[in-house]
């Protein structure tokens, strides 16, 4: 199958009356983004060691035990408490490191 030939100096709103094909960019700019920008910033943001030291570890207990209660992880239900407070952030498993980029 032979696709026709493009010409890319035309504008896209001319291409498209022609029944000619789109370009990604022409595409691109009319979709909604498929990601909220504030996920695609904190998802991209550098990592950083997050630390609260000298606490009794009654406290840490206390903490593990409501995560592993409540299925999360650690990073989880502390993001879990943070959004308790009223604090905007996006969830969890929207913001995991491993699915930067």
């Amino acid at each position: 199958m032979k696709l026709p030939e493009v010409d890319l100096t035309l504008p896209a709103a001319r291409r498209q009356r022609d029944g000619l094909p789109e370009t990604l960019a022409d595409i691109a700019s009319t979709s909604p983004a498929i990601l909220d920008p504030d996920v695609h910033r904190v998802r991209t943001e550098e990592r950083v060691q997050f630390a609260i030291s000298h606490l009794p570890a009654t406290y840490k207990r206390l903490f593990m035990q409501r995560a592993r209660e409540e299925g999360l992880t650690h990073k989880a239900l502390f993001i879990a408490m943070m959004r308790s407070y009223g604090i905007e952030v996006p969830d969890a498993d929207q913001i995991d490191g491993r699915y930067r980029g």
